[in-house]
């Protein structure tokens, strides 16, 4: 479903930060990518996505859409809307929230909540392959749990995955029975 061979990609006009990177992932998988900090596990996930062009090799996508939560930042903005209003019509809570969230406004919930209001908001979605960006941040353990659970879920259809970008996660342990590719971009170039 998704396939990379002798990838190589970098930020614009400095060098490659990862070359002959090559990958398959395939419905009802796991693709965790893990790595410090500016080892370039987001433009990973954007390059495998389309959304970054690729230095050398090449993808293979056969994905019919896909669904992308980016790292949650701009913690100060101040945009003129509910957690509602984030969440959309469907008012699918997925556990991560209450219904007494819903009237909060974007500027004044705390990083947590607009994090499960993302995450609801993502979890809505029937595209076959879901990639999630450092999901965790601001999450309690109650949440990071509930977003597991919707994960273990999600992948119990062979028609979906997932790409899981993470620095403190072990998704086998949480994850058994599914079959997870682990990248630690620390460990290749």
């Amino acid at each position: 479903m998704l396939r990379a061979e002798n990838l190589a990609y970098g930020p614009p006009g400095l060098p490659a930060l990862v070359r002959q990177l090559s990958l398959a992932l395939r419905g009802g998988e796991v693709l965790h990518i893990e790595g410090t900090n500016g080892s370039g596990k987001s433009l990973l996930a954007r390059t495998l996505l389309g959304l970054h062009p690729a230095s050398a090799g090449a993808i293979e996508n056969t994905f019919s859409g896909f669904r992308y939560l980016p790292q949650m930042q701009n913690k100060a903005s101040h945009l003129p809307f509910s957690l509602r209003d984030v969440i959309g019509p469907q008012q699918e809570l997925f556990g991560l929230l209450s219904p007494r969230h819903l009237a909060l406004a974007w500027n004044q919930a705390s990083g947590g909540e607009r994090q499960r209001a993302l995450l609801a908001q993502f979890f809505s979605t029937s595209e076959p392959l879901l990639v999630l960006d450092e999901p965790w941040n601001h999450l309690d353990k109650n949440a990071k749990g509930q977003v597991k659970k919707l994960l273990r879920q999600l992948l119990a259809d062979p028609r979906r995955a997932v790409v899981l970008i993470s620095h403190e996660d072990h998704p086998e342990e949480w994850l058994p029975g599914i079959v997870i590719h682990k990248i630690n971009l620390d460990r290749i170039s």
